[in-house]
């Protein structure tokens, strides 16, 4: 008890400690900030913005680029006449306006190589390719409730639901899938023949832990393990209390399944699920000191990203 307190006590000391080090910052290269988001048969628009130092304080203005020279290639189709917007949205942030370069004729195509390279005379040229990701063709699939019990020290039990997803994956292509959205349609014990649609909170790709139950392993599914071949992919599901009881599943029998699918290339899936550790790993105080998450990109010389993303729409009865 006397480490405890002895700990604790140290603890808030040095927390409490301020020190300044007049130790100056490396100084600052400003790179081409670019990024690309591709979907079958949608229009194309690029990012363009400059990176800046960490006590940098810059306005929008300042951080967008309107002037840049932009090169897209779809196959063997060149674009490189963007009309340059100045107030879509980004979409990773709704709420922040920022510049795009539209390529309006541009509509790239499932299995298509895309390359971007995009100049400015005052930084550094920068370039990205990849492919254009096929939509998941879901052939089935089912919502395994009370999967494993997960017991805890005190005795009490926690039920894992599975979501499983038979997957008709394409050949010679590395996909990367995830659900980004579930609901069930519950039967309606007063109306037989109405559905209640619950939400069904998506955890990630299941895996089994070493103390048997399961646990979520990041956020998309490689089809490493079914590629080219007919498979289930099985995710981590969390239902509300009253349908991860066992005595009340009779009540509440599932009937239907909406899933809403994303198939990525490699590039956007590494980018994003850098980007949900890094979310993930904001606030509070960690006492082991982990080293700090860098976001993946695939711009060359640059920073940012140029990615493929298919979103898809599948029920399962």
């Amino acid at each position: 008890m006397k480490h405890r307190i002895f700990f604790i006590f140290l603890l808030v000391g040095a927390l409490a400690c301020e020190q300044t080090l007049d130790r100056p910052l490396p100084e600052h290269t400003p790179r081409l900030v670019v990024y690309g988001f591709l979907s079958p048969g949608e229009i194309v628009d690029v990012y363009v913005s400059r990176s800046y130092g960490p006590l940098d304080e810059l306005s929008i203005d300042e951080l967008l680029i309107p002037d840049a020279s932009l090169d897209l290639k779809l196959g063997s189709s060149s674009y490189t006449d963007p009309t340059y917007i100045d107030t879509i949205f980004f979409p990773s942030d709704p709420n922040t306006a920022t510049g795009a370069y539209r390529f309006a004729a541009a509509r790239p195509e499932v299995g298509q190589t895309v390359s971007l390279e995009v100049s400015h005379p005052d930084y550094e040229t920068v370039s990205a390719q990849t492919v254009v990701p096929n939509p998941i063709e879901v052939v089935g699939g089912n919502l395994e409730q009370n999967a494993y019990r997960e017991v805890q020290p005190d005795g009490s039990g926690e039920y894992q639901s599975l979501l499983h997803i038979t997957v008709d994956d394409p050949a010679d292509i590395t996909n990367f899938y995830r659900v980004g959205e579930c609901w069930m349609g519950v039967e309606d014990p007063n109306q037989p023949n109405n559905l209640i649609w619950e939400p069904v909170e998506v955890l990630g790709p299941a895996v089994l832990s070493q103390s048997g139950g399961y646990v979520a392993d990041g956020t998309y599914a490689s089809d490493e393990s079914i590629n080219g071949q007919v498979g289930d992919l099985t995710f981590l599901v969390r239902l509300r209390n009253a349908f991860d009881d066992p005595a009340q599943i009779q009540e509440f029998a599932v009937r239907e399944v909406a899933v809403f699918t994303e198939t990525a290339d490699e590039a956007y899936a590494r980018f994003q699920e850098d980007l949900d550790l890094q979310r993930n790993s904001l606030g509070g105080i960690s006492l082991t000191a982990p080293e700090p998450i860098i976001v993946f990109s695939n711009i060359e010389n640059g920073y940012g990203l140029l990615g493929g993303l298919v979103t898809s729409r599948d029920t399962l009865r």
